[in-house]
C-alpha cells in the first residue's frame, strides 16, 4: 500500500530499522510508565524482520541501541536479498 501511494505521488520510501537486542527492549520497557505486555513484546520479537532493498526502499537506515544510525549499503551488482551484518 505505502509503495503504491509513494509511487503515485512521485515519492521514495526510506526504512528506519531499530536494531536493538530484545533484552535491551525488555529493560527499557520496564522503565516505562505504560508498559507493553510481555506477551506482546514476545510476539512482536518473533515476527520482526529487518527490511530489505528487495522491498523497494530507496534507503535503509539502521539505528543501534546507542542511537547511532548507519546507512545500509545496497548489495553490489544489484543482487537482491540484502542481509544485516552481525553486530559486535
Amino acid at each position: 500500500l505505502y509503495f503504491r501511494l509513494a509511487e503515485a505521488y512521485g515519492c521514495w520510501l526510506d526504512a528506519i530499522f531499530f536494531d536493538v537486542p530484545y533484552e535491551v527492549c525488555l529493560e527499557r520497557n520496564a522503565l516505562r510508565q505504560r508498559r507493553v505486555p510481555l506477551e506482546a513484546m514476545e510476539r512482536m520479537a518473533r515476527k520482526l524482520r529487518p527490511p530489505s532493498y528487495d522491498e523497494g526502499f530507496r534507503k535503509i537506515w539502521v539505528v543501534d541501541a546507542a542511537g547511532r544510525a548507519r546507512l545500509l549499503r545496497r548489495p553490489k551488482g544489484g543482487v537482491p536479498g540484502s542481509q544485516f551484518p552481525a553486530q559486535g
